[in-house]
Parts: C-alpha cells; sequence; structure tokens
C-alpha cells in the first residue's frame, strides 16, 4: 500500500514539473513571458512603448517566434512592462515609414541599413548574434578565414545584405568569377534558403545562427544533421531604434531603456532570459 502511494506521490510530481515546463516553453515563446517580474517591478513603468516587431518569414518556423525575437521581446517587455507588442508583416521600408510618423513605435533592428541610419539608436545593444555558413556535410570544405569563401558559392537573403562584413564579401565577390547569391522575397529561396543548399542551387547559405535551431524552431533534426555550422564570418547587434518623430520623447525612452537594462544586467535576468533562447551573453 505505502508503495503504491509512493509510486503515486512520484507520478504526480512528475506530471506537475512536466505541465510547468510545457507552460513555460508555451508562454516564453510569445514573447515577453520569459522576464523575471521581480525585475519589470523596479523599473520605470512610465513609458508603454509600441514594440512593433517582424513575423520573419522562414519554412523553418513553427510559429512565428524565432529565439532571437523570443530574447528581444522579452528583454524589452522586462524593461517596459506597460508596453504593448504588436506584431507586423515588416520589411526595411516600412520600418523606416513607421518610425517616421509614430512617436511611440520602436523597433529592434540590426546591422546598419541606408534607410535606418538616421534613426535614435541605444548606444547599449540588446544582445549580438553571429553570421555562420550553413554547408551540406559532403561538402569537402572548412571555413579557415575569408580567403576561404571564394572557393565555394554562397547565397543569401535579402535583408542581411546590411551585415557590414556581408556586405563587403558580396561586394567584393561581383567582381570576381564567383560572386555570392543574393536571394530577393521574389526568390523561392528566400524563405527557404537551406533548400538552395540541398538542390546544389549553392554550397552555402549565410544566416544568422538564431535562425536554424531545433529547439524553438521547425527544422527537424533529420534536416540539420545534413549540415555544417561554420564559425562566425559576421556578428552583429541588436539595436533598439526609435521614431524620430519626437525626439524628446525618443531621448527620454533610449535612457529608460539603458538604466532598466542595467537593472536587468546588474540582477542577473538579463543572463537567464538569454540562456532560455540560447543566445550568448554576446
Amino acid at each position: 500500500m505505502i508503495k503504491k502511494l509512493n509510486i503515486l506521490l512520484l507520478s504526480l510530481v512528475l506530471a506537475m514539473l512536466v505541465a510547468k515546463f510545457a507552460v513555460d516553453r508555451l508562454s516564453a515563446v510569445r514573447g515577453g513571458s520569459a522576464a523575471p517580474r521581480t525585475a519589470s517591478s523596479v523599473l520605470n513603468a512610465g513609458f508603454a512603448p509600441r514594440i512593433v516587431y517582424r513575423e520573419l518569414v522562414s519554412i523553418a518556423m513553427v510559429n512565428p517566434m524565432t529565439q532571437r525575437n523570443g530574447c528581444v521581446l522579452d528583454v524589452m517587455k522586462a524593461i517596459f512592462p506597460n508596453g504593448t507588442l504588436d506584431e507586423r508583416k515588416l520589411d526595411v521600408a516600412s520600418t523606416s515609414d513607421l518610425l517616421k510618423r509614430d512617436p511611440h513605435a520602436v523597433c529592434v533592428t540590426y546591422g546598419d541599413h541606408p534607410l535606418l541610419r538616421d534613426f535614435p539608436h541605444a548606444p547599449t545593444p540588446i544582445a549580438e548574434a553571429e553570421i555562420v555558413l550553413y554547408t551540406p556535410r559532403t561538402l569537402e570544405w572548412s571555413y579557415d578565414g575569408p580567403a576561404s569563401l571564394s572557393k565555394i558559392k554562397i547565397g543569401f537573403v535579402e535583408g542581411y545584405e546590411d551585415c557590414p562584413n556581408l556586405l563587403r564579401l558580396y561586394e567584393a565577390s561581383l567582381k570576381t568569377d564567383n560572386p555570392m547569391i543574393l536571394f530577393r522575397h521574389s526568390d523561392k529561396y528566400y524563405r527557404d534558403p537551406l533548400s538552395a543548399v540541398l538542390d546544389g542551387v549553392v554550397d552555402a547559405v549565410a544566416l544568422l545562427r538564431t535562425d536554424y535551431s531545433s529547439e524553438t524552431i521547425g527544422v527537424t533534426v533529420k534536416t540539420l544533421f545534413k549540415f555544417n555550422v561554420s564559425p562566425a564570418i559576421d556578428k552583429v547587434p541588436f539595436l533598439l531604434t526609435v521614431s524620430k518623430a519626437d525626439p524628446e520623447y525618443a531621448q527620454a525612452l533610449i535612457a529608460a531603456y539603458e538604466s532598466g537594462y542595467k537593472v536587468l544586467e546588474d540582477s542577473g535576468a538579463l543572463r537567464r532570459i538569454r540562456e532560455y533562447y540560447r543566445i550568448g551573453s554576446k
């Protein structure tokens, strides 16, 4: 009888732990849920920005939340607990237009795109991501510095061309017999760049490391096992970009972000959010 009771209690505890884990995972991938409430309570709640984020289009995604979206939104919601999340289909041009006319809109951007350079940016990035190359395991090639890139055919999707080092590599390759291939929005490989490698169109695709993960995105382990991942060929920061429609409000918002970021960093909350999404401190 006691043995049966112990087994029942153990089963109940395990069921509760599994349920808690499932709820935590479900809520966190929706953004703004992994951030500790204790951190939010000490931050300036006087700002209520509209945190606009883009639903990233990729066949790899089970839901619209990638690791970097989740990390970014959790940090933003911890710093601005009264802020609202606004998911949209955005490109660089529409992001620029939005930030010109809506003083309460904020976005997190990366790279150094010409259309976004003139907008106010917070000096401290939320995180930093690496751009890596996905190559098939059957390819007898390994990354050994920039010179080795000229030995393979590389593709990347539109939107990545504002990443400084990648842009330099792309522009330099156009002057050679082995130019890199840019997959534009109208190209079928824009939504599924890994298939360009599997179809033999390119030898490698350059992507943010966090864009393809079996943890939060629906690329199967079987698919990922077909690829090797190179060391970083570029690094890009995730920058808080605010509207310039109201310069005074923009500067106050950036100051609130900077102070809130420091609170998260000092409390260890920032580290825990990044660890949750498997994004490094940089």
